[in-house]
């Protein structure tokens, strides 16, 4: 399975039930926790996309769907009904070829790099871009990619999926310029989070509290 956003969202879902004729997948800027990463942000009402999706974009069709935005409204904490809505990570153990963006962080930044850790794949990879998303899925250079990876997986041959690190990222210098790292892991190692918090003067302060992993 490969795909972009939504399509990308349905292979954390289905790989979680184990198929047992699914290979490999390769999901591509998604959410894994559509409470947190879509409809309420950190616990904050998601005002703009969420309604515009669930009103505008979902109803659209042949078909009857599910009133997300009622149900929204319904369900403001995160409980049994969100719960629903978030991927079983853990169970997923087939090989998967993840990529993230950093533009992104306002929908699928942190549910692609949750995935990528959660999940208990053996044979993993995370690539972490700068750019748009479907620009960057479909440019050659990504094409080639993945075509190495699902060639290893659904037909045994030797590509150069072999040879790739384990976290491949694009490290901003300014604006789109940078250099690709590799990494042996993620979170990168060494890597030092910190809380931060909001404030009235339209900024965020740093607590200085380093937080543990």
């Amino acid at each position: 399975m490969t795909g972009v956003s939504y399509l990308a969202n349905i292979q954390w879902r289905v790989a979680a039930l184990e198929p047992p004729h699914l290979a490999a997948i390769n999901p591509w800027e998604e959410w894994s926790d559509t409470h947190r990463e879509f409809a309420f942000h950190g616990g904050i009402p998601e005002t703009w996309f969420w309604p515009y999706w669930t009103l505008q974009r979902l109803p659209v069709g042949l078909h009857l769907v599910e009133d997300l935005f009622t149900e929204t409204q319904e369900h403001p904490l995160f409980d049994a009904f969100w719960a629903s809505k978030a991927a079983t990570l853990e169970r997923i153990r087939i090989p998967a070829y993840v990529v993230a963006s950093w533009t992104d962080h306002g929908l699928h930044t942190r549910g692609t790099l949750e995935g990528f850790k959660r999940i208990r794949s053996q044979q993993k990879w995370l690539e972490v871009h700068g750019e748009k998303k479907w620009a960057y899925y479909s440019r050659l250079e990504s094409r080639l990619r993945q075509f190495a990876f699902f060639e290893t997986f659904l037909k045994g041959r030797v590509t150069e999926g072999d040879e790739w690190p384990a976290v491949r990222a694009f490290i901003r210098a300014k604006g789109t310029t940078g250099e690709w790292r590799a990494f042996e892991a993620w979170p990168i190692p060494e890597t030092r989070a910190y809380a931060c918090f909001s404030t009235s003067n339209a900024g965020s302060s740093q607590s200085g509290n380093q937080v543990k992993s």
